[in-house]
């Protein structure tokens, strides 16, 4: 009172602006403050919300494993992320599929799910800086079912640009922690992402358990390896069934190459090494028609088996060996040292369709023979030393060549008579 107006509403916004002033120097620094004591808070749960995949548009719950509650184990070299993302398990499931992926494969491995029609363990290999962020991405659109999906980096970060392309992809760890931990039934089958599978997983899976133990009660033995013949695609389309895949194995037979080039065709797999799947006897597999029948094993094979994981001993695949060659055929070996029996389904098979020519080493893995070789005898005098004195005839001489003969081969002479030790009636190799 008794001021003038102007000169009162000139002092009250002094008054205001220095309080505004004062209001500020406190205000900011809380603001600033709280949003660093925040901020550890606001980055996981958005990290989270980027993992969490949730669609209603599915058919079916999807409940993946957010980064705090997927278990992290770090192992010599790698470090694994299990069950990073899994999709409605069928947990009374007896059989199921393990293969190993890069992000580069996620479409085949949509394809694999949508044939298979089953449960799938896949270990999935992170090579670039970007490749979760394209898995995240991928799964957000995905329909993925009865999957779970286990990450594996390379513990030093300066190791995971030379996963792929190169020799240090680790396909045989990768093969280990989708089959053995990453699995969750008693029977898994182990293939590459780039294959199909007949019949599906419903039907295989009563036929696996029916053939196991059948075999099991004929051989006095649960170890029992079931065999799938692989077959390579020259086609445009994938042959449904047996009668199918008879037919296009014949079309090979046709005289007129133009012909030839125009009908579907199946070859055995791989072009590149027939002899690593030769010992399944495709002759055989043709012709009878009995529901299986087992074959001795030969040296350099490399099946495409089901196998019990939960029998003692089951073996883990060699992670000394990496890029492509010899890691199942050391593997093959292996079971056989440990008195495995193969035995071939008659009614099932892997199917491989061939997009491009591989080159040597194929996949873009540049992998020597000479390499692979040495460490895959290293390997089996490992195996020896592992097991004490062998009586197994694939440590006789006879079996470290390439030699696919029949019955009265040396081979095959070796092993009938390692089969009457056993009890075992060799009628069941031949006699068919």
């Amino acid at each position: 009172p008794g001021f003038p107006y102007d000169v009162m509403t000139q002092s009250s916004l002094g008054c205001l602006a220095a309080l505004r002033s004062q209001y500020l120097l406190v205000a900011v620094p809380l603001v600033i403050l709280v949003t660093l004591l925040q901020a550890p808070h606001f980055f996981r749960r958005a990290q989270a919300s980027s993992r969490i995949i949730t669609s209603s548009f599915s058919t079916f719950d999807v409940k993946p494993q957010t980064t705090l509650e997927a278990p992290l184990e770090i192992v010599p070299k790698y470090t694994i992320q299990w069950s990073y993302f899994q999709s409605n398990i069928d947990q009374g499931a007896s059989l199921s599929l393990c293969t190993h992926i890069t992000v580069n494969h996620l479409d085949r491995l949509s394809d694999l799910i949508d044939s298979w029609q089953g449960p799938i363990s896949v270990a999935g290999v992170l090579v670039q800086q970007h490749d979760k962020a394209v898995l995240v991405n991928h799964l957000q659109f995905s329909t993925f079912h009865n999957v779970r999906i286990h990450l594996v980096t390379a513990a030093d970060p300066m190791e995971t640009a030379n996963f792929y392309p190169s020799v240090t992809y680790p396909g045989n760890f990768l093969r280990n922690v989708a089959c053995n931990k990453g699995s969750w039934t008693p029977l898994v089958l182990m293939v590459d992402v780039d294959f199909t599978i007949f019949p599906p997983h419903a039907q295989l899976q009563q036929y696996a358990l029916e053939e196991m133990r059948n075999w099991t009660k004929a051989l006095r033995t649960p170890k029992i390896a079931l065999v799938l013949p692989a077959f390579e695609l020259i086609a445009a389309t994938i042959p449904m069934n047996k009668t199918e895949v008879t037919t296009w194995w014949n079309n090979n037979k046709v005289e007129s190459e133009e012909e030839r080039k125009r009908l579907p065709r199946v070859n055995i797999f791989s072009v590149q090494c027939t002899h690593c799947h030769c010992p399944t006897d495709y002759g055989n597999w043709f012709a009878t028609k009995t529901p299986s029948y087992l074959v001795p094993f030969r040296s350099q094979w490399e099946p495409y088996m089901i196998l019990d994981r939960s029998l003692e001993g089951f073996p883990n695949y060699d992670t000394r060996f990496t890029g492509r060659h010899s890691n199942k055929i050391a593997f093959t070996y292996d079971l056989a040292c440990r008195d495995y029996l193969f035995v071939v389904l008659s009614n099932a098979y892997t199917v491989h369709k061939v997009t491009k020519k591989r080159k040597s080493g194929g996949s873009g893995v540049a992998y020597h023979d000479e390499q692979a070789i040495g460490l895959l005898e290293e390997h089996k005098r490992c195996v020896a030393q592992l097991m004490g004195p062998l009586d197994c005839p694939v440590a006789h001489a006879s079996f470290r060549r390439h030699m696919f003969y029949g019955a009265k081969s040396k081979q095959s002479q070796v092993y009938v008579e390692w089969l009457k030790r056993r009890g075992i009636n060799p009628a069941y190799f031949w006699n068919r």
